[in-house]
């Protein structure tokens, strides 16, 4: 390919990129003032917006493709849902400040009010979990993807039967009396589904551990969830120090942190109650996990 027409698709990544967030932010923050002012407004805004909202996730499409960026696909639709409440809370607090500063004298009615402390907190924790992935995706860079960790793993530890025993006793014992008050209030109806939402919860969280493996190779040690594709694993090699944090049972510890580099967040945690006492021991011992007294 020619420089010249690697200019042209530069230029064309630019511009598809440039319009997509633009469009994004414009887009989020009317659909935002169309549904809590619809009266205000006429009733094709919101089509409108969302017309623009969809184009907008288009270009930015198109920008990854034609950058060849198959991962931004994915990133987009990860943090597409928190990016527009951001937008829109922005927009929002914006909104709401300039009709505050265009009434004589300035005020705000109650409900516009509430509305704008909602927007500032949106934006806050917005901003918060923007920083934390951020923070995150720093510290798991030494992280790696291992290949056909069941084959060639020296040792994968699979959760025991206490988080499920003591979970059971837990939801089973509060699936109980909620029946038994119901029973007594006599919603029988109302009673049976409550205690079904919390059998199901317990089914959940029992999926949730059934799927998590400590995988060690040779050379390195990772944590699969069942939520994840894949296992995250760190080399030996590049891990500095571990910590372990104890609560009652000071004999087995509830998790596992592994840090690399002198960065002073981990870059590998691992839930460890759900495994066996015997396995969580043998993985203490490893003098690869430069355990610091």
């Amino acid at each position: 390919m020619s420089s010249k027409s690697k200019n042209q698709k530069k230029i064309l990544c630019v511009v598809f990129l440039i319009l997509g967030k633009l469009g994004l932010v414009v887009s989020s923050f009317g659909l935002l003032v169309a549904v809590f002012f619809h009266r205000a407004f006429d009733h094709w805004m919101l089509f409108r917006e969302l017309a623009i909202f969809f184009v907008s996730i288009s270009f930015l499409l198109i920008a990854a493709h034609v950058a060849g960026d198959g991962s931004y696909a994915k990133r987009l639709l990860k943090w597409l849902p928190l990016g527009v409440t951001s937008f829109a809370c922005l927009g929002l607090a914006h909104f709401l400040g300039k009709l505050y500063l265009h009434r004589n004298p300035h005020h705000l009615g109650n409900y516009e009010f509430d509305l704008f402390l909602m927007s500032v907190v949106g934006f806050a924790f917005c901003l918060w979990c923007f920083y934390l992935e951020s923070r995150k995706r720093f510290n798991e860079s030494r992280l790696f993807i291992p290949s056909n960790p069941e084959i060639s793993a020296r040792r994968i530890l699979k959760p025991g039967t206490r988080p499920y025993i003591a979970l059971g006793i837990l939801f089973g014992a509060l699936a109980l009396f909620l029946m038994c008050v119901g029973i007594r209030a006599g919603d029988i109806i109302g009673a049976a589904k409550i205690a079904t939402a919390i059998i199901a919860m317990y089914g959940v969280l029992c999926l949730w551990f059934a799927g998590q493996r400590i995988i060690v190779g040779d050379d390195y040690i990772a944590f699969k969830k069942i939520f994840g594709r894949s296992a995250r694993g760190i080399y030996f090699k590049d891990i500095t120090k571990s910590h372990t944090h104890r609560l009652a049972e000071q004999y087995h510890p509830i998790f596992l942190e592994i840090y690399t580099g002198d960065s002073k967040r981990p870059a590998l945690g691992i839930p460890l109650k759900p495994f066996k006492l015997g396995d969580v021991k043998w993985l203490l011992s490893m003098p690869e996990l430069k355990f610091h007294k």
